[in-house]
């Protein structure tokens, strides 16, 4: 079943909620970069790192359970410390209709605070959206491990998780990015990733997605994907499709076997309807044969001869579903590793998040890359 959504934007409260160190820092990062319409905010044990960032609203929680020391990497301190100040993140997050949570999993405050805070939110009748990263490799088993249990509780009480995969950005960046770049590409993705959803809900377009759109697709959905892609010249459309239907950085990473979507699409004025069909096309292929999509389209009066591609897939089938549906053969050639080669974007961070050195330029996958006219 598919929907288009031809009514005006309604305005929709959206918050974002950075928990621990790693989840503060990428919601540091959304403050510079100045994510219109957003309303931001830090929580943390730590009073001396939530004090060193530039957001405006920060929430110091445990106060007596850390003194304002931190959790020390243990998450049942970090759950202890969220639940002492419970009362003051649900002031802050009332009246929301939909709530990110970001959160780098493996420590203490992000992987123990995070779950309580995401059912503060679910009882409140919030669509809540968790968008956490797992450990690099050289963290070791152990932080590994916790991060998973982390998960695991996260789960239960988020609408739908998005799940950045910190190693497999190492192996992407390779050399060509200092041990500092690598985090910093960390919260870049992040940001990226809530940009892409919120701008869906508050960017207006030729045809709209709203919030109740995104509602339909997100609410239980559980595992997400978001891809971002884009194409131009002959092969605009398999590129674009290809680019925005395969994640490498996040846990599942292709379309395949969702059974709810939001694809938005973004053409120069030149593209014609079948090309938009072809991509349509494209797409419904990779997804479960009955999958409910719902569109929304805008023009790009400043681009030639490009389309842009919006995809978050949600509902994925169970990996026993998985097994009884025959294989599934698509018009793709299977280019992604020479695409993501080609389109690599770069990225100029303006200013530092706090008392670091401005980076040189960086690179990121297409999939990632920004609308133009974003801010890098």
């Amino acid at each position: 079943m598919e929907n288009f959504n031809f009514n005006a934007k309604n305005p929709s409260k959206i918050k974002v909620l950075g928990v621990g160190g790693g989840g503060s820092n990428a919601v540091a990062r959304m403050f510079q970069e100045g994510l219109q319409d957003v309303e931001l905010y830090i929580v943390n044990t730590d009073l001396q790192h939530l004090n060193s960032l530039p957001v405006p609203n920060k929430i110091h929680i445990g106060e007596t359970v850390t003194r304002g020391l931190g959790a020390g990497s243990k998450p049942e301190v970090g759950e202890e410390a969220a639940k002492e100040s419970l009362n003051a993140v649900k002031e802050a997050i009332e009246g929301a209709d939909m709530v990110f949570i970001a959160a780098g999993l493996g420590g203490g405050t992000g992987t123990g605070a995070a779950p309580v805070i995401a059912q503060a939110a679910k009882e409140l009748g919030i669509l809540t959206v968790g968008v956490v990263t797992r450990p690099f490799d050289f963290e070791g088993p152990a932080r590994a491990k916790i991060a998973e249990e982390g998960l695991q509780k996260l789960k239960d009480v988020v609408d739908t998780f998005i799940v950045i995969h910190n190693q497999k950005l190492a192996a992407i960046a390779g050399k060509r990015f200092t041990f500092g770049e690598a985090f910093k590409l960390v919260d870049n993705i992040l940001y990226k990733a809530v940009r892409g959803i919120t701008d869906l809900i508050l960017v207006p377009g030729l045809v709209n997605v709203d919030f109740a759109d995104v509602k339909t697709i997100m609410e239980g959905g559980g595992k997400a994907l978001i891809g971002v892609g884009s194409g131009k010249g002959e092969n605009k459309i398999e590129e674009a499709v290809m680019v925005a239907t395969t994640s490498p950085l996040l846990e599942g990473t292709s379309i395949q076997g969702a059974r709810r979507l939001l694809v938005n699409v973004e053409v120069s004025p030149d593209l014609s309807y079948a090309d938009v069909e072809e991509a349509i096309a494209q797409i419904r292929e990779l997804a479960h044969e009955e999958a409910h999509i719902i569109f929304g389209a805008a023009l790009d009066m400043n681009s030639e001869d490009e389309i842009r591609l919006t995809v978050v897939a949600t509902d994925f089938e169970t990996e026993e579903e998985k097994k009884k549906q025959p294989p599934k053969f698509t018009r793709r050639h299977g280019r992604f590793n020479d695409v993501l080669e080609e389109e690599e974007e770069k990225i100029i961070p303006n200013k530092p998040i706090v008392n670091e050195t401005s980076y040189d330029e960086l690179e990121i996958p297409t999939y990632l890359r920004k609308r133009k006219g974003d801010i890098n």
